[in-house]
């Protein structure tokens, strides 16, 4: 959650950045929530009082724009901003349609994001061509174990048509599982669907 009361623009850049460099994390999916005023939260006294305030939308806007560039091409962003109602709000943004709001900002910056949902075929609108589509891989480390990411992509649009999640486990947790185990934790691939 960006914006929490004691932070600021720099630890929350700081800390974002972490999530990805650090093998101890690495997530590969995550849901970005900048923090609101809610009734019935201790944050409405703070905000009361004087003693918080969350970030204008100007803030935010530019934070998001810097953050969605460091996403690593094997995480997918679920959702930027909660669909809660103006009326509930005390404080902090209200626009519900934020992640649409970065995207065409950042593409008059010419800036790009690399996380999945950007990059999926099902929400790019271009012409792809089979000649165009290869196996990719990147291998990193997480969570103590080695994970690698296979995906099919056409790389002269930077478009992901599929992936697959492969998880070696640091230490076997089943006696099926040992060191020359690999686990799908995830297969997707992504487009329109058509009748067989």
């Amino acid at each position: 959650m960006l914006g929490l009361p004691g932070t600021n623009l720099e630890k929350d850049i700081k800390l974002f950045r972490e999530l990805f460099e650090d093998e101890k994390y690495r997530p590969d999916g995550l849901k970005i929530y900048p923090c609101q005023v809610i009734p019935g939260s201790e944050i409405v006294d703070w905000y009361n009082k004087g003693d918080y305030n969350p970030y204008s939308e100007e803030e935010l806007m530019e934070l998001l724009i810097k953050l969605k560039t460091f996403i690593p091409k094997y995480a997918r962003v679920m959702r930027i901003m909660r669909e809660l109602p103006p009326e509930y709000l005390i404080a902090g943004t209200i626009k519900i349609d934020l992640r649409n709001l970065i995207k065409k900002e950042m593409e008059k910056r010419n800036l790009k994001c690399n996380c999945i949902r950007c990059r999926e075929i099902g929400y790019i609108k271009k012409e792809i061509s089979e000649k165009d589509v290869k196996l990719c891989r990147i291998d990193y480390n997480a969570s103590n174990g080695k994970e690698i990411f296979l995906s099919f992509e056409d790389v002269k649009n930077d478009v992901l048509i599929s992936l697959l999640r492969l998880r070696i486990p640091d230490k076997p947790f089943r006696k099926e599982i040992n060191e020359k185990s690999a686990l799908i934790r995830e297969i997707h691939t992504y487009g329109g669907e058509v009748g067989i």
